[in-house]
């Protein structure tokens, strides 16, 4: 079966601490990582590789999305300690069609249901962001999804605008989303 993966990643600097992972653990497991890290800039770029290597080393080891922002917290806060940082960490299961995934302060992902034709936004509990406070547990949530379902990762920068503009942009980018699963 057919799977596809779209990014599409405009950062405000040349270099910027957002950033994003896909890896593919084996034939029907992905893991997906989106990272913000405070601050635009060299430092932030060079963290955010170093959190790059955080992750490609743990979770072939430890695919956990919880596990994993813990030690990235971790290191981050006994290396570092420079640079707060937002995540949300994901591992789909295409076997099972689960998503279970951990957030640590970042902006909720989003579950495009096609069949249902419903937008669910996983709201659970944000989780603290990285590099504040040592030993932090995040916990891992759990959400089924079905062939044709969009899931939408995104940063706090998609929506920057002021005031009551972002409910309007919001609605209206969702929608469009909705509308192209219709036509697809």
């Amino acid at each position: 079966q057919k799977k596809n993966i779209y990014t599409d990643f405009q950062a405000l600097n040349f270099v910027s601490g957002d950033f994003y992972q896909v890896l593919k653990l084996d034939n029907s497991k992905y893991f997906l990582f989106i990272g913000d890290l405070e601050g635009h800039g060299i430092a932030s770029g060079l963290i955010s590789l170093f959190v790059i290597s955080i992750i490609k080393e743990v979770v072939r080891i430890h695919p956990n999305p919880s596990f994993i922002l813990s030690r990235i917290n971790d290191e981050l806060f006994k290396e570092l300690s420079t640079h707060s940082m937002t995540a949300v960490s994901i591992l789909i299961d295409e076997d099972k069609k689960k998503l279970k995934y951990s957030k640590a302060g970042h902006p909720s992902p989003i579950l495009f249901c096609s069949g249902k034709k419903t937008i669910k936004h996983l709201y659970e509990k944000a989780g603290e962001s990285l590099a504040l406070l040592p030993d932090v547990k995040y916990e891992i949530f759990e959400e089924s999804y079905e062939t044709g379902d969009v899931l939408f990762l995104y940063s706090d920068g998609l929506f920057s605008c002021k005031g009551f503009e972002i409910k309007e942009k919001q609605k209206e980018f969702l929608n469009q989303i909705m509308n192209s699963m219709d036509s697809s």
